[in-house]
């Protein structure tokens, strides 16, 4: 909570705000960005791995800006932990499921 507090009034109007659900008790207020609330932290505990959560997050971000392709992203990521594909791809999937803000 403390860091969306800290960070929500940095991000610039028409900009994301990506953050995980499981760990906000006030979420965010602004209506000039685009604010997605993704369970990441409980997902990552339904994969069995809590160290894959930023990958959910990133797969988010990844569907809401897409600023790189994303089988050069799975490419890369096979390459390091095959369990960080399926983070990203549930990521994206949480992302196309949530009205955004």
């Amino acid at each position: 909570q403390s860091s969306l507090d800290k960070f929500e009034k940095s991000v610039k109007p028409g900009g994301a705000l990506i953050y995980d659900a499981t760990s906000i008790i006030v979420p965010p207020t602004r209506n000039d960005i685009t604010v997605l609330s993704i369970p990441a932290s409980d997902e990552a505990v339904k994969m069995n791995n809590t160290k894959i959560m930023n990958m959910i997050v990133l797969g988010a971000f990844i569907a809401q800006a897409p600023v790189v392709e994303i089988d050069s992203l799975m490419h890369a990521l096979k390459e390091v932990l095959p369990l960080n594909e399926k983070a990203l791809r549930r990521g994206i999937e949480l992302a196309e499921a949530v009205e955004t803000v």
